[in-house]
């Protein structure tokens, strides 16, 4: 189950994504060397990041929030939004509402 929102689903994901290509180190999680990552066209980069995305959205729906190395993206109930900290400061957020 995902979170409830009111805003297009794909405009939360892509925006997500867009969060999730300045985050360090991410192509670890998916056991790729940065060489590696870097040698995959930008379209296919975005393409995993969306399914990233998409789970993470998903994974918040059960968990209250998803840690990759020093960034944490939390549901933020009282707000209505996911928002997004690197080494615990607030960075982004994303409303899930109109």
């Amino acid at each position: 189950m995902g979170l409830k929102h009111t805003r297009e689903y794909t405009q939360i994901i892509d925006e997500l994504t867009k969060v999730l290509e300045s985050f360090v180190n991410l192509q670890e999680l998916f056991q790729m060397n940065l060489k590696d990552w870097t040698l995959l066209s930008k379209d296919n980069q975005l393409e995993i990041l969306s399914t990233l995305s998409d789970d993470i959205f998903y994974a918040l729906g059960s968990e209250n929030e998803y840690i990759i190395g020093n960034q944490k993206i939390k549901y933020n109930e009282e707000n209505k939004s996911i928002d997004i900290f690197i080494n615990e400061q607030l960075k982004s957020s994303i409303s899930l509402y109109i």
